[in-house]
């Protein structure tokens, strides 16, 4: 039976084929779904925590208020608090960062850089190299007065270094010197944003901040205990501020873009729903369809001894055989898929970081298991249908299949009626209304032609 199930789908492959790819846009869509997901989540996991790997605690003010999905705006720290924070034992570094939104950017050709979806942003360049996130690749991180810019806007808007740049800020007008580009962590670019990086002093200036930083960040001196030092910390401090571990601030940080990546794989997973929701449709019917063709091969296989769990069995296997295929090919599909979106993404100016889509286990799972589970479940009813052939169907011109209606065997009985009268019907005997020549009363019934 499993070779006559394999014979079947190769010789109705047309419709499987057509039916295969509307599975395999189902789980493709799933799959891509979940490992765009995977791969925004992980890759800002990675990033922020490769930024934070040197960052011991932090130092912030309590409280905020929310500003959307994953992000609290908090009270800023007075400067000197820079200071007190590095006198204290055990603390070895000290970095003040400072950031905010940029109103405009000009390029060289005198237009606005478009903001209209990833902000544009200011960034302080501080004096740790080890608790600063910022990277040069090519000049020089910008001394007072001047600015460097993120490597990914640079490359895509054609500035050039040694030039001087125009800045829309919230005081006003400002022109700087562009003295170097920088990646963040391992990625160019940050995440499609527009990053401006000054000095300290020049970063508080020009984004209101004076004599303010946003947070403390510490390096703990080595071999010193982090516990230790942030009890110190929490003594020391006032009720208004708060001392927590860089692993926290990372995973805060990077929980911003999870909710990004939530919302696209709930956009896509929708799509995905959709699609298997037609699969269902359209596998049903295809198996109605090639089941109601193979009426007398079906037949005859009850005729040579073939039970109805059988039969039944048989056309499950075709159904499992063509959800397992298309399912795998769904799941390699769906790499596919979320490789090309990541490039949509990049192109309408949310750059990610560099990397391969990920696949976990979870994922392939699914993917399989709501292929298949779709596939056999559309092609039960059929398959019931199609152990319900009688033998005896196998041997008649016009075959009538077990779920015929009663009109249609009410049919039968009146023709046989039919014919028994006109062997007794006596020649010249007009017959009566409502009664054919041979006497039997006509029925309303009409025909069913099996084909």
């Amino acid at each position: 039976m499993f070779r006559l199930s394999l014979r079947n789908i190769n010789d109705h492959k047309g419709r499987f084929v057509m039916t295969a790819l509307a599975v395999v846009l189902g789980v493709s869509f799933v799959v891509s779904s979940f490992v765009l997901s995977d791969t925004i989540k992980d890759t800002f996991r990675t990033l922020f925590g490769e930024a934070n790997q040197n960052v011991d605690l932090v130092v912030r003010t309590k409280g905020g208020f929310d500003t959307g999905p994953g992000g609290i705006e908090r009270a800023p720290l007075p400067e000197d608090a820079l200071a007190q924070v590095k006198a204290v034992p055990g603390v070895a570094d000290v970095d003040g960062p400072v950031q905010g939104l940029i109103p405009a950017l000009i390029d060289p050709k005198g237009k606005q850089v478009p903001n209209a979806g990833p902000p544009t942003l200011g960034f302080s360049w501080g004096d740790s190299e080890a608790l600063n996130p910022l990277r040069v690749t090519t000049g020089r991180r910008p001394g007072p007065g001047e600015m460097a810019l993120d490597q990914v806007t640079f490359d895509k808007y054609n500035f050039a270094l040694n030039t001087q740049v125009r800045v829309q800020l919230t005081s006003g007008p400002a022109t700087f010197p562009l003295v170097g580009t920088f990646e963040f962590g391992k990625s160019k670019g940050f995440a499609g944003a527009h990053v401006l990086a000054f000095e300290t002093d020049t970063a508080q200036r020009a984004l209101n901040r004076e004599g303010l930083v946003d947070k403390v960040l510490i390096h703990v001196t080595p071999g010193a205990e982090v516990s230790d030092v942030r009890a110190r910390l929490e003594a020391a401090a006032p009720p208004v501020v708060e001392i927590v571990t860089g692993a926290q601030v990372a995973k805060e940080d990077s929980s911003t873009f999870e909710v990004i990546a939530n919302l696209i794989g709930g956009v896509l997973l929708a799509f995905a729903g959709v699609a298997l929701f037609v699969s269902a449709f359209y596998i049903f019917n295809t198996f109605n369809i090639i089941l109601g063709q193979r009426t007398k091969e079906l037949a005859l296989l009850r005729a040579v001894g073939a039970s109805p769990a059988q039969v039944r069995r048989s056309v499950m296997t075709e159904s499992l055989v063509l959800g397992t295929v298309a399912s795998v090919i769904g799941v390699g599909g769906g790499l596919v898929l979320a490789r090309g979106l990541q490039v949509l993404m990049s192109a309408i100016g949310f750059t990610l970081p560099s990397g391969s889509p990920i696949l976990k286990p979870r994922t392939a799972i699914i993917g399989l298991v709501l292929g298949i589970g779709v596939t056999v479940l559309a092609s039960i009813m059929p398959a019931v249908r199609a152990s319900t052939v009688a033998p005896l169907a196998a041997l008649r011109d016009e075959l009538q299949p077990a779920w015929s209606t009663p009109c249609h065997r009410r049919w039968g009985t009146h023709r046989r009626r039919r014919i028994a009268a006109r062997q007794r019907a006596v020649p010249g005997r007009r017959h009566p209304p409502g009664t054919d020549e041979s006497g039997a009363r006509r029925h309303r019934c009409v025909p069913r032609r099996v084909r």
